[in-house]
């Protein structure tokens, strides 16, 4: 998702780059403004996952511990570090998507 909204936003804004190479930025400063707009948008996702977790969906993991009869702090911390783990190997994936298309 990523990948592809990086390389939309250079066909679309190509004479917006054009320009700012033609002035002397480099690649990566040419191209920076729409390569952070592409990643916000890939991680929307996570974020909105991140955001609901716990309040109007209970992950599966947690809900078989509570019914297994862990302590539900436990389930919870456990939880949180599973859902954070998740968001920033996403992260790392899509910064290093992006970087490589710049």
């Amino acid at each position: 998702m990523a990948t592809e909204r990086c390389l939309d936003q250079f066909k679309v804004h190509a004479p917006v780059l054009e320009t700012r190479l033609a002035y002397g930025a480099s690649r990566y400063e040419a191209s920076l403004p729409l390569a952070v707009e592409a990643i916000r948008i890939a991680l929307l996702p996570v974020i909105t996952q991140l955001s609901v977790m716990g309040m109007i969906n209970i992950p599966g993991m947690m809900t078989g511990q509570i019914m297994a009869g862990t302590p539900m702090m436990q389930a919870v911390i456990y939880q949180q570090c599973i859902m954070f783990m998740i968001a920033a190997s996403s992260v790392l994936g899509v910064i290093m998507a992006v970087t490589v298309k710049i």
